[in-house]
C-alpha cells in the first residue's frame, strides 16, 4: 500500500478492517445477558452540552476565556475518525434509561474509552496527536467529572478509592500512513483532588510494514479492550451507581452480568 502511493484513506479501511473492528452488527434489539461490549463509532461529533453530562474541561474553557476567545470555543468539529465506547446493554435495564441524567448517554453509548485518528502519509504527526489529544480530553474530563460526582455523592468516602481513580484514562491511537502511535492521558489533579488539566504520554510506536510491529499493534488493541471492558466498564458502573441512588434510584449492590 506504501509502495503504491496509497491515500489515507485506504490506510483507514484497511485498519478499521483488520485492526478496528466494529462489532457485533447494528440491531434495535438490545441484548439482555449484560456482558460489557465495545461499540465504535465512526467520526462521531459530539460537542460539549451541559445539559447532556458532556462538560467543557475547566482549565482550557477558561484559558481560552482569558485569552479573549468566545465561551463556546468547544462546539467547533471534534471529530475522531473512529472511537469506541461502551454499549449501554452493560447496564441493568431496570434503570439503564437513567444512565442519561448523570452521565452523557447519545443513544445507546457512553463513556468512550480509545479514539483513532488518520492522517495521510507525509503529513505532520503533531495535526494526528492535536485531534486525538482535543477529543481525548474532552472524553476524559467527563469520566473524571462522573467519578468526581460519584465520590460526593457516596455516603462513604472509602467507597471510592485511589485504584478508581487510576482507572481513569482515555487511550488514543494516531496513523500517519503506515506509522502508528499508542498513547494515554491522565488527569493530573491538585491536593484536593481537583482537575487541574490532563497529561498526554506517549506508550508505544512501530511502522506498519514491520511484521513483528503489526503483531504488537493488535496486542495493544486488544489489550485496551480489554482493559475498557472488564475495568473502565464496571468503574462506570459503579459511579454512576452512586449518582442514581443518590437521586433515588435503586440499583443493585453488584454487576448481574455474566
Amino acid at each position: 500500500m506504501r509502495g503504491l502511493g496509497l491515500c489515507e484513506e485506504e490506510f483507514a479501511t484497511f485498519a478499521k478492517t483488520h485492526f478496528l473492528r466494529g462489532g457485533e452488527l447494528r440491531s434495535q434489539s438490545v441484548s439482555e445477558d449484560r456482558r460489557w461490549r465495545a461499540d465504535r463509532m465512526l467520526q462521531l461529533v459530539c460537542p460539549p452540552k451541559e445539559s447532556a453530562h458532556w462538560h467543557i474541561p475547566p482549565v482550557i474553557g477558561s484559558a481560552a476565556v482569558s485569552a479573549g476567545e468566545p465561551p463556546d470555543l468547544w462546539t467547533w468539529d471534534v471529530r475522531p475518525d473512529c472511537a469506541y465506547w461502551l454499549s449501554l446493554r452493560g447496564f441493568n435495564p431496570r434503570y439503564r434509561f437513567q444512565i442519561q441524567n448523570c452521565a452523557f448517554a447519545r443513544d445507546w453509548i457512553t463513556c468512550p474509552y480509545l479514539t483513532v485518528e488518520f492522517k495521510r502519509d507525509g503529513e505532520s504527526e503533531d495535526v494526528a496527536v492535536r485531534q486525538v489529544r482535543a477529543a481525548g480530553a474532552l472524553a476524559l474530563f467527563n469520566r473524571w467529572y462522573l467519578l468526581a460526582e460519584a465520590r460526593k455523592a457516596s455516603k462513604r468516602p472509602d467507597d471510592i478509592s485511589d485504584d478508581d481513580t487510576a482507572i481513569v484514562r482515555h487511550y488514543t491511537l494516531t496513523f500517519v500512513g503506515h506509522k502508528f502511535v499508542f498513547w494515554v492521558l491522565q488527569p493530573t489533579l491538585d491536593e484536593e483532588g481537583r482537575w487541574a488539566g490532563c497529561v498526554m504520554k506517549r506508550l508505544f510506536g512501530a511502522d506498519c510494514t514491520d511484521e513483528h510491529a503489526l503483531r504488537e499493534l493488535a496486542d495493544w488493541v486488544n489489550e485496551i479492550h480489554r482493559s475498557g471492558l472488564s475495568q473502565y466498564g464496571p468503574s462506570c458502573e459503579k459511579d454512576n451507581k452512586c449518582v442514581l441512588n443518590v437521586g433515588g434510584v435503586r440499583t443493585s449492590a453488584v454487576h448481574e452480568g455474566s
